[in-house]
């Protein structure tokens, strides 16, 4: 019979139409399941470099609005407008400034603090504190905290309004703060050789 190939014969069998059909599907669909699997990562990636650009771009804005940390620390002051804005600075409502506590003392803005002359007091866990002497000899001590970065703007503030209605003779009456969700600062009028460490020795 001539039409029998395969072993033990030395006439080798002819590849089946079908099976060919077959594999050249099964090639075919996997060829375009990769490339649509490539389309669909590619898309992906588009997609996740775009928001990742955007969120760098809006990060530097909010960046670029914050002013540098002068040698005191403090964090620049909002521009103030044309007039008299001033003069009605750093009072109670005003996020942007030092907001006052006490109303016996005659305000001053963050401007005037930074360009004070500052003397570092020391420094601990929880930031460190200056004494800043005005413009107009007024000495004030400024502690800088950065460890409160959990504390929202409203809470800290009446934290801080709850502090400054303290009044005892051996606990010294806050003047002023600042906030800023990188830094707080609270202010002090200084007293000369007031610390404990001066009693003691």
């Amino acid at each position: 019979n001539k039409a029998l190939c395969g072993p033990p014969l030395q006439t080798e069998c002819p590849l089946h139409p079908a099976k060919q059909t077959t594999i050249s599907s099964v090639s075919a669909s996997a060829t375009f399941a990769i490339v649509i699997a490539a389309l669909v990562a590619a898309i992906g990636a588009g997609i996740v470099l775009r928001g990742w650009c955007t969120s760098r771009l809006c990060s530097k804005k909010v960046s670029s609005s914050e002013q540098a940390v002068s040698s005191m620390g403090g964090a620049a002051p909002a521009p103030e407008g044309a007039g008299g804005a001033k003069k009605n600075r750093s009072r109670e409502g005003d996020s942007h400034g030092l907001i006052f506590v006490r109303s016996d003392r005659k305000p001053f803005d963050l401007q005037d603090l930074l360009g004070a002359s500052a003397e570092v007091l020391g420094s601990g866990n929880f930031g460190s504190s200056y004494k800043a002497v005005l413009l107009d000899g007024c000495a004030t001590v400024v502690k800088r905290y950065k460890e409160m970065n959990n504390l929202g703007r409203e809470e800290f503030q009446e934290h801080m309004r709850a502090l400054g209605r303290l009044r005892h003779p051996n606990v010294l009456p806050l003047l002023a703060f600042y906030y800023r969700r990188e830094e707080k600062l609270l202010v002090y009028d200084c007293v000369e050789n007031g610390s404990l460490a001066y009693f003691l020795h």
